[in-house]
């Protein structure tokens, strides 16, 4: 599908959550990285959702995850901004489906 990488970080009470977001994403040939739990010094994030940065080609795989996953794709906020290259998927309750 794509060679952007996509990091996976679990922002629920949900465990196992990311991780069964990786499989799921990998299966459909999604180049997956990091899968954790989101760092507790980053702030909550509302709902699900694939973000991307400037990248070549991270609007794309952002919107291809989140097609994929059923939620939405945004630019990254600054918060994030300084983070690695690639899409970051920030999984929440909403995703128990």
């Amino acid at each position: 599908m794509t060679s952007v990488p996509v990091q996976i970080y679990n922002n629920s009470t949900v465990v196992g959550l990311a991780g069964r977001t990786g499989e799921q994403l990998r299966e459909s040939g999604f180049a997956v990285g990091d899968v954790a739990n989101l760092p507790s010094n980053r702030g909550v994030v509302a709902e699900s959702t694939a973000f991307y940065g400037n990248g070549l080609g991270e609007q794309e795989a952002a919107q291809a995850v989140a097609q994929q996953l059923g939620i939405v794709a945004k630019p990254r906020p600054a918060d994030m901004a300084a983070d690695g290259p690639g899409v970051i998927v920030i999984v929440t309750q909403d995703l128990q489906g």
